[in-house]
């Protein structure tokens, strides 16, 4: 998925920025290697926040249409 980043979003509109909340351990480690491949790209940014609010913070505050988001996708889940 991340691959196809290129393709849909080129160069020559900009820089891109995702954000990842990855509170700690395999989540943090898989967000730190996604990051990583995106270093240097010049175009595309990867931030790995530890709390949602970090993560809030870069992206300009609170957002509740994301909260929004989150919580409809975490229910969706089954464990």
């Amino acid at each position: 998925m991340m691959a196809i980043l290129v393709d849909v979003h080129p160069s020559s509109e900009g820089g891109l920025m995702n954000v990842f909340h990855a509170p700690s351990g395999s989540h943090t480690e898989m967000a730190e290697m996604v990051r990583k491949l995106w270093e240097g790209s010049g175009t595309i940014l990867v931030r790995v926040c530890n709390t949602r609010e970090q993560a809030f913070a870069i992206l300009g505050g609170m957002r509740n249409d994301l909260l929004a988001h989150i919580k409809t996708f975490r229910e969706g889940l089954s464990f």
